[in-house]
């Protein structure tokens, strides 16, 4: 793969991987009501869902994919289905910790509201992640558009490794780097002054997410 076309690759990855969706919002809301690991294991676990997208493009199944209009609504409802239930779950911690509040501090509720997300194991928030990136088949899409001119079908094996590893490790770093920002003393601190609120949104963008992807389904 020459310099220009991995660069071409490079840039228009760097773009779509940095705008904010449920990745972005998974890590970001772990790391900062669980700390640094938990989070890195949510970009470990968006990364792989990712890293299967890639393969997925890379070895011709997208095409396949998209001729089965069938199979890709059915991955696309339970990926709807999956943050739906994310969103609502959020949602109902935070009812549920306004119908336990016995008058604690406002910094009391917001560590009940995210103590479901602080007791979780590591591979709990592996699987968040994983599961939140698979759930959107469109990514699918995406990749299968993105890879098609930058290595055709019987490219060299070598050339589709540079594409596996760029993309990859771009996503890695750049939600690893979410991970460890968010789960700093200061945003964390600002995190749990403003949890209700924080949960509230994140809960609603999850949800409504997934109404999106059912509808469009």
């Amino acid at each position: 793969m020459s310099l220009a076309t991995w660069l071409t690759l490079l840039s228009a990855w760097i773009v779509a991987v940095a705008s904010p969706g449920p990745d972005f919002l998974a890590v970001m809301r772990t790391s900062a009501t669980s700390g640094r690991h938990k989070g890195l294991f949510v970009a470990a676990g968006v990364t792989t869902g990712i890293a299967l997208w890639v393969v997925l493009a890379l070895t011709g199944l997208a095409v396949v994919f998209a001729q089965y209009e069938a199979a890709y609504k059915v991955v696309r409802y339970l990926g709807a289905a999956f943050l739906i239930g994310y969103g609502l779950r959020i949602l109902w911690s935070l009812r549920r910790s306004s119908n336990n509040d016995d008058g604690e501090t406002p910094a009391a509720n917001a560590a009940a509201a995210s103590a479901p997300l602080a007791t979780r194991s590591v591979w709990k928030a592996y699987r968040i992640g994983l599961v939140t990136n698979v759930a959107n088949p469109k990514a699918l899409v995406f990749f299968g558009a993105l890879l098609a001119s930058i290595v055709p079908h019987g490219s060299p094996l070598l050339a589709q490794l540079e594409v596996f590893a760029t993309i990859v490790g771009v996503a890695f770093a750049w939600f690893a780097s979410l991970a460890w920002i968010a789960s700093g003393e200061r945003v964390a601190n600002g995190y749990r002054r403003a949890a209700r609120r924080i949960d509230g949104a994140v809960g609603g963008v999850f949800t409504v997410i997934g109404v999106s992807l059912a509808a469009k389904a």
